[in-house]
């Protein structure tokens, strides 16, 4: 029973150190900021450039129109990074609530190899108690039943 309780202990450790090496996974990168600025001031350069040469109400419109379609590519590549960002907050999120969990069963398995080793240390044998001092009583003779008489003078 002894060699069950030892191998289940083992068990249980060996259990522990696969619950946390599987709970600890690797740190989130951090995504490089990106300089929109460049780019709205590269649309806005173009749009007055194209707009110094526009000779008449439809070339603007056809201007304007090239300026915004450039300023929304901006305006998208800004959502696309924000829309990563928000992807990498959830994975950040999820690998919190694992490792949590880890921890949980961690704690658990912690919690059940105390219990085995209590419950081994219950099985062994108290030590055993020293003999009761004896305790000796002097032996006194018996008192003679026929006394023999004395004599007196």
């Amino acid at each position: 029973m002894k060699v069950f309780r030892v191998i289940l202990l083992g068990i249980i450790i060996l259990g522990a150190l696969v619950v946390t090496a599987g709970s600890l996974g690797s740190a989130p990168t951090a995504s490089s900021p990106n300089n929109y600025e460049s780019l709205v001031t590269a649309a806005m350069a173009d749009y007055e450039a194209n707009a110094a040469t526009s000779e008449n109400v439809y070339q603007q419109q056809v201007t304007a129109a090239w300026a915004a379609k450039d300023l929304l590519m901006v305006i998208g590549k800004q959502n696309a990074v924000v829309i990563d960002q928000n992807a990498m907050i959830i994975d950040n999120q999820n690998e919190s609530q694992n490792q949590t969990r880890g921890l949980i069963a961690l704690g658990a398995l912690l919690i059940l190899s105390v219990a085995v080793i209590g419950m081994t240390l219950l099985d062994r044998k108290p030590a055993e108690p020293a003999a009761p001092a004896v305790q000796v009583t002097p032996i006194v003779p018996p008192a003679p039943t026929n006394p023999e008489p004395q004599l007196t003078t």
